[in-house]
């Protein structure tokens, strides 16, 4: 019966799986709609879902291709835009 129920669900709703790397994908349209210069909390702000943890991995990904870079050190760091 809960398989049933369950299909059923899925067939109304759709699959609610998302796809690996989601999560990421959404943080980089971010980064490419803020301004050149952004901060930390201007993504926390724009994707109240994503993670902290997420949301820093992701900026050292982009700052390792060299899409962004960090200017200055801790709370007041500013990330700017290099592309």
């Amino acid at each position: 019966m809960l398989v049933k129920a369950y299909r059923e669900f899925e067939d109304r709703v759709g699959v609610t799986a998302a796809k690996r790397g989601a999560k990421r994908d959404m943080i980089r349209d971010v980064v490419s709609r803020l301004p050149n210069e952004f901060r930390y909390a201007d993504l926390e702000r724009a994707l109240p879902a994503v993670s902290r943890p997420t949301i820093a991995r992701a900026l050292r990904e982009l700052s390792a291709e060299g899409v962004v870079r960090c200017v200055g050190r801790g709370r007041d760091a500013t990330w700017e835009k290099t592309i």
